[in-house]
């Protein structure tokens, strides 16, 4: 089971690593969800936390999560309080 988890991790990575849309902040944000991940697959972390956090402003944070809904990496969650949630997409690395 360990290693199909790990090779859905590095089709995550690779698939990430080679898309030319995807830039620096983009990918900060994307780690940084990924830090914040739970059991339930859910990656919470409010949008003003991670923009403290990357020392970025809150709008290109913003504009990095839509960019990593748009791509399909990730899929919006329920919100919990005023802050929403995303769940990291299980098909993104199995329809590659």
């Amino acid at each position: 089971m360990h290693a199909k988890l790990g090779s859905i991790w590095k089709r995550l990575f690779e698939a990430v690593a080679i898309d030319p849309d995807l830039d620096g902040v983009d990918l900060r944000v994307l780690f940084y969800l990924l830090s914040n991940l739970d059991f339930e697959n859910y990656l919470r972390a409010p949008q003003i936390e991670i923009s403290v956090m990357l020392n970025r402003h809150p709008s290109h944070i913003s504009r990095s999560i839509r960019k990593l809904q748009e791509k399909g990496i990730v899929i919006a969650g329920p919100k919990v309080g005023r802050s929403g949630t995303w769940r990291l997409n299980a098909n993104f690395v199995t329809k590659k």
